[in-house]
Parts: C-alpha cells; structure tokens; sequence
C-alpha cells in the first residue's frame, strides 16, 4: 500500500524468509522505490545453531539473490561483518 515512487530503503531484517509469494511482492515493492532505491535484506546464516530460526526456515544467501533478480533486482553488495546473518544490497535492473 506504498505510493509509487515514494521510498529510498526497504528494509527487511530477518522477515524476508516470512514473506509468501517473495518475488511478487518484491515486485511491488520496486514500485514504492524512488529511482535509484535500495533494498536491503539481513538473514540468519545456515548452518549455526542454537540462536535465529530452525534451520529448515533459513534461507542461502543465493536464493535471496535468485528470487531478487527474478523480481527485477540486482545484487550491488553483499556484506559478512555479522557474525549469524548475511547482509544484502539490490539496486533496480530497469527503471520500469
């Protein structure tokens, strides 16, 4: 329920595993971003026990960046200064 073209940042912090139908609704929100706007995702890494989600609902990295790019996202950076969770940056592959 975003208006078009009126954010910077979507932000998802430990969510975007939640989220049913992920890359339509990654569709919707590349409309609420400004040109030029930036979405950022933070999982918990696969693999580590005892803190974040069962395993089962953890998600690799290179699905998050699969189901972005087939949203109409690209990867601009990844980060691994978090020591349980991966840190991503998309930027728009198309200016609609």
């Amino acid at each position: 329920m975003l208006p078009e073209a009126s954010c910077d940042l979507a932000f998802f912090s430990n969510v975007y595993k939640e989220i049913d139908g992920r890359i339509e609704y990654m569709k919707k929100i590349k409309t609420a971003l400004k040109p030029g706007g930036r979405v950022a995702i933070i999982e918990y890494l696969p693999g580590l026990v005892r803190i974040g989600p069962p395993q089962a609902m953890r998600l690799q990295p290179e699905q998050v960046i699969q189901e972005l790019s087939a949203a109409g996202f690209t990867l601009v950076k990844s980060y691994d200064f978090l020591p349980r969770e991966y840190f991503l940056i998309f930027g728009w592959t198309d200016q609609k």
